[in-house]
């Protein structure tokens, strides 16, 4: 047993040991006074769904988090999770067979960050096409846009609220550009809710903003922060962060990428994130992975540099083999290595599932219109 996994079980058993074990207990009470009828086989139902939920978090937990969690999530599905429910549904005889008529009425911005299992949950069923299959790649959950118009999305029309900008000249330096990014910000004249993972994305804008600000900018400044945001990075913490006004978001959830299948961010993040955005301008390290590169790279180093051509071979991209080239073909630039495709199908299919993941709790449009994703490329480019 490694020392990491040892510390997520020790945090486990010390926060959420006495739930555990009294949603068991009630489970078996229940049991021994059954059968149930009426609203008592529906408590029972419930009972059960709750330790089962309680189950595959503590698996999650102990066999992923964090290093492997986004692996995990790819091999289950988009609808990860709510198997278990319907199972429960199947079991105690729940479901209802009154027909459902989807979208009566005029679909509103919510639909923009809906559940990754959100067309399944309304009943729409379709063959994989060649977007799901460039999403699955890249570790997509929600639904995929695909923002060089290229492929459409299946289902639900989705509209591509983040364009691919076009670049005329030089951008200058990631220097220049963050520092360019960080002047902006500042001159919006606002606090500044920077909320700081402890990775490189997070820490490059926050260090972009600490060089631009002057005395009364960082007096604006406020860093929110995990625990593990610490441990990720304690010497930056230390001698940056701490001296800053900042803000360590506790809670039992506070050191995890999920709570459960209905988020992929974290539960105790999220309500602090949309608070920040209703006061202030809440800065996020996010689109920095869709920058640079693909979190399957990470996984597989050994592919950087290889051809495209023998990966695109793989039985799962045949059946899409012209519509996925079409798709290539749209990059601004020449896509021959894995490293280059994976980028791209990053950068054009999953930025805009970026754009929305972390915001499952900002319900206000004044809050939305508050959210300042440190590397959303639009953003970055200098006015001309």
């Amino acid at each position: 047993m490694t020392s990491s996994r040892l510390s997520i079980l020790l945090r486990s058993i010390d926060k959420g040991i006495w739930l555990d074990l009294g949603l068991i207990a009630a489970v078996f009470a229940a049991g021994a006074l059954g059968p149930f009828d009426g609203a008592l086989r529906f408590g029972h139902a419930a009972l059960v769904a709750a330790v089962y939920l309680r189950v595959f978090e503590r698996l999650l937990d102990w066999f992923y988090a964090p290093r492997r969690l986004n692996a995990v999530w790819h091999r289950r599905g988009r609808g990860a999770g709510t198997g278990v429910l319907n199972r429960v549904v199947r079991l105690y005889g729940l479901e209802t067979n009154t027909p459902v008529t989807p979208f009566e009425g005029t679909l509103g911005h919510a639909l923009y960050h809906a559940r990754q299992d959100f067309p399944g949950r309304i009943g729409l069923e379709a063959a994989p096409t060649a977007i799901d299959a460039v999403s699955e790649t890249v570790h997509g959950f929600w639904i995929p846009v695909d923002r060089s118009r290229t492929l459409p999305s299946p289902g639900l029309r989705m509209a591509v609220l983040d364009p691919i900008p076009a670049i005329d000249g030089d951008p200058g330096s990631f220097e220049d550009i963050c520092r360019h990014r960080a002047a902006a910000l500042l001159a919006e004249d606002k606090p500044i809710s920077l909320f700081w993972s402890g990775g490189i994305d997070s820490t490059a804008a926050l260090s972009a903003l600490i060089m631009q600000a002057d005395r009364s900018g960082r007096e604006r400044i406020e860093v929110f922060l995990r625990p593990r945001s610490i441990a990720e990075y304690p010497a930056f913490f230390e001698r940056f962060v701490r001296p800053l006004r900042h803000t360590i978001i506790g809670g039992a959830d506070a050191d995890r990428f999920a709570s459960g299948p209905a988020r992929t961010f974290s539960s105790d993040v999220g309500p602090v994130l949309a608070d920040a955005a209703g006061q202030s301008l809440a800065v996020t390290g996010e689109h920095g992975d869709q920058v640079f590169g693909s979190i399957k790279l990470a996984e597989n180093p050994d592919w950087i540099g290889r051809p495209a051509a023998a990966f695109l071979d793989d039985p799962r991209y045949r059946p899409h083999r012209d519509q996925i080239e079409a798709l290539n073909a749209a990059a601004p630039m020449p896509i021959t290595t894995i490293d280059s495709l994976l980028w791209w199908w990053n950068f054009a299919v999953k930025w805009q599932e970026i754009t929305f993941r972390s915001l499952s709790d900002v319900a206000d449009g004044a809050a939305f219109a508050n959210v300042r994703h440190f590397f959303q490329t639009a953003a970055l480019l200098p006015a001309t």
